[in-house]
């Protein structure tokens, strides 16, 4: 459902912008509230390659969102039927031209789907919301998304389109929340196995994370993402990670780094880093504490203290050479 003007051309591109749109949830989601409402998206489909079918887009962008995210108590999410491998009848697997994944275009012809290719993904300014009515500890991000990505798939073999995606991009996401994970929590607990003392607010589990900024950067290979740069900022912490997402299987390989980003008086925490694992499903992924990686930084710092406490007091120019030190072990 829309309503505003639309603009439209047909060659060499099909051009099409819309205001102010609204997408309904799934039948079996609740419908007070709708899925999305978009501001304005403008797509353009270069034309000649449609015939033999292949879709390549030069440009989808939708700039200024809502996106409502749910997730129902049987854990089943409001965009699951996009991402997920249609459940076919009989009929439909005895049925060479049906696939996998999200409806394919089948005329009477037979005519498929076979590449798809986008340049020039973009969600500007997007707000995302997240509602878990399950007993499931799903990691999810909400906040204002900004999210720039190109990409390319595969529809004409019998696997899940998710298993050919590949492409890279970066986002961005601002004044949010974590879901699925206290790093509060999970830095107390760290620093106290570790004998040190921390009070930051959360000394109870909640499993989510406020944060002012989140960033990170992708390539993705049949599936499967890579990220070597995620950034997590908050009042009270700073956290670093790096791993694997594979969406066609919901899994997550992941290690974070997480230390505080308190005031001066505690500089001695500050540099204090625990590591985190993180695998398993993404609905309901195991977290763990590295503990051994901990040890071994606690380590490092002591050593580095003692090292340069005795270059200070027994050598000439030790003071210079401890500073040196200091920068070089960092």
């Amino acid at each position: 459902m829309f309503s505003g003007p639309i603009s439209l051309s047909f060659f060499p591109w099909i051009g099409l912008k819309i205001n102010n749109i609204t997408l309904k949830n799934p039948s079996d989601f609740p419908q007070n509230i709708p899925f999305a409402q978009i501001k304005q998206a403008e797509l353009r489909v270069k034309t000649k390659p449609l015939l033999t079918g292949n879709i390549e887009v030069g440009k989808l962008i939708i700039d200024g969102a809502n996106l409502n995210l749910l997730q129902a108590a049987s854990g089943r999410t409001n965009w699951q039927n996009l991402t997920q491998p249609k459940k076919l009848n009989a009929t439909e697997k005895n049925n060479k031209t049906t696939l996998m994944g999200p409806p394919v275009p089948v005329n009477s012809k037979g005519f498929r789907v076979n590449t798809f290719n986008i340049s020039n993904f973009e969600l500007k300014n997007v707000q995302v919301s997240w509602k878990n009515n399950s007993n499931l500890n799903t990691l999810f991000v909400t906040g204002v998304l900004n999210f720039k990505a190109n990409a390319s798939a595969s529809l004409s073999s019998s696997a899940h389109w998710l298993k050919t995606l590949s492409g890279k991009g970066s986002l961005e996401v601002n004044q949010g929340v974590l879901y699925g994970i206290d790093l509060n929590y999970l830095i107390n607990r760290g620093l106290s196995l570790l004998n040190q003392k921390l009070s930051i607010s959360s000394s109870n589990n909640t499993n989510q994370t406020p944060f002012s900024k989140v960033t990170a950067s992708f390539v993705v290979n049949n599936g499967v993402i890579r990220n070597d740069d995620f950034y997590l900022a908050s009042t009270a912490l700073i956290a670093n990670g790096s791993g694997l997402i594979d969406l066609s299987q919901e899994s997550i390989n992941y290690k974070l780094v997480v230390n505080t980003n308190l005031s001066d008086e505690n500089e001695k925490i500050n540099q204090y880093k625990v590591p985190l694992s993180i695998t398993g499903s993404l609905k309901n992924p195991s977290i763990q504490i590295d503990i051994v990686p901990a040890v071994t930084n606690i380590l490092k710092n002591t050593l580095q203290k003692q090292v340069t406490k005795q270059l200070q007091k027994n050598i000439p120019g030790g003071e210079i050479v401890g500073q040196l030190l200091d920068q070089v072990t960092k």
